[in-house]
């Protein structure tokens, strides 16, 4: 299924996405196969986009200072993306909100969907939003798929 996240002018889901989505952020993330797969992809765009604007080394620095700093596995940045979030402002100041606008737009395209450019969404918001299209999308094929 393709799903394209919406022209906010028009759904008021997205609309509003910035006060409910940042509810979702601060509730427990809950662990499924298809949230661990989602986990694992916005990794690999992580790793792409700090790689191609920033280099390697710079990319293994910023993990390595994480790390240390915040005791935070490269494997737990999606569970903790406020601490990573942090980090790239700490460091590179309002050139973290391109880089963080990069990340949710490699993720879309991987994910084949259309990248909107939100104004004043970081990556949080990307990811919760994301996140919620899943779900919602999850929950109604269950409910269709359910017996008839």
């Amino acid at each position: 299924m393709h799903v394209s996240i919406p022209d906010m002018s028009v759904n008021p889901f997205v609309k509003h996405a910035r006060c409910v989505e940042k509810q979702c952020v601060r509730q427990p993330i809950q662990e499924t196969p298809l949230r661990r797969q989602l986990d694992q992809i916005l990794l690999d765009c992580i790793d792409v986009v700090l790689s191609d604007v920033l280099g390697r080394k710079v990319r293994e620095a910023i993990y390595d200072h994480l790390a240390r700093q915040s005791s935070l596995a490269k494997e737990e940045i999606p569970a903790h993306l406020d601490k990573f979030s942090e980090l790239l402002v700490k460091t590179f100041g309002s050139g973290a909100a391109t880089l963080e606008r990069r990340i949710a737009s490699k993720l879309c395209g991987t994910m084949g969907w259309k990248f909107v450019d939100v104004p004043n969404f970081g990556l949080n918001e990307y990811v919760a939003l994301i996140r919620g299209i899943i779900d919602r999308e999850k929950k109604v094929y269950s409910e269709t798929k359910g017996p008839n």
